[in-house]
């Protein structure tokens, strides 16, 4: 972000750099209220939601593999109770 402000601000042109100051808290701004609408979150908030998708994806292959199992049973007690 710093980064792209400083490029935008070395492209301002030497007639005006006598407002630069201005431009640059302008710009700020303006980055700073765009980049608060976007949705984004921070590093720590995205590897704590990857920690949990990661448990509930291999909570989920347990569940299904117990369901399997218990599918199996309940089709081979059909089969005998025939």
């Amino acid at each position: 972000m710093q980064q792209l402000l400083q490029d935008l601000l070395r492209e301002i042109p030497p007639s005006l750099i006598g407002v630069k100051t201005e431009i640059e808290q302008w710009l700020k701004m303006a980055f700073i209220k765009k980049m608060k609408n976007l949705d984004f979150v921070t590093r720590e908030e995205f590897e704590i939601q990857l920690e949990v998708l990661q448990r509930t994806q291999q909570r989920c292959r347990e569940l299904e593999s117990q369901l399997k199992t218990l599918e199996t049973k309940v089709n081979e007690g059909s089969k005998n109770n025939q």
